[in-house]
């Protein structure tokens, strides 16, 4: 199926505004102010601070947006940012609503856990991911598991 088709169901992360101000602040330290306060003034320090939050946008922008998960006929394709990944609906071996403060793709903690089966790994591998309606997201990939587990059993 091309990309964008009428079939493809789009469902975009949920955002947590704890996770987008915990990355600002990484980036945009008081201390990094205050040196430059104290050795440049007001003025440079305000644009330097300006720059440095100008560029943690830019990079957090670049790196980690659009963050949205596209039912496919064949497939879940899961995007964040430059990570991108292709989740064959029948190597999907289940899914549930997680909590887990481990890594995904998302910017919320109301996440969902999916395992599935790849050969080229010896551990179960896990996707991670924060749909904004889980209960919507949990229903149409349950729903298209179904149709492509009946297709494949009628061939």
């Amino acid at each position: 199926m091309k990309a964008g088709s009428s079939k493809d169901k789009v469902h975009y992360s949920g955002m947590s505004i704890l996770y987008i101000l915990f990355v600002v602040m990484i980036f945009s330290s008081a201390h990094t102010f205050y040196y430059t306060f104290e050795k440049l003034g007001v003025l440079e320090s305000f644009l330097s601070a300006f720059g440095v939050v100008f560029v943690s946008y830019a990079l957090i922008r670049i790196l980690f947006l659009p963050c949205r998960y596209i039912l496919k006929d064949d497939y879940l394709y899961i995007q964040f940012g430059l990570m991108r990944k292709k989740i064959p609906y029948l190597q999907i071996k289940s899914f549930e609503k997680s909590n887990t403060i481990l890594s995904g793709a998302g910017w919320s903690l109301s996440r969902i856990k999916i395992v599935y089966d790849e050969k080229k790994f010896k551990i179960q591998p896990v996707a991670i991911i924060s749909p904004k309606d889980r209960d919507a997201f949990m229903r149409d990939l349950e729903q298209h598991i179904a149709e492509i587990k009946a297709q494949s059993e009628s061939n």
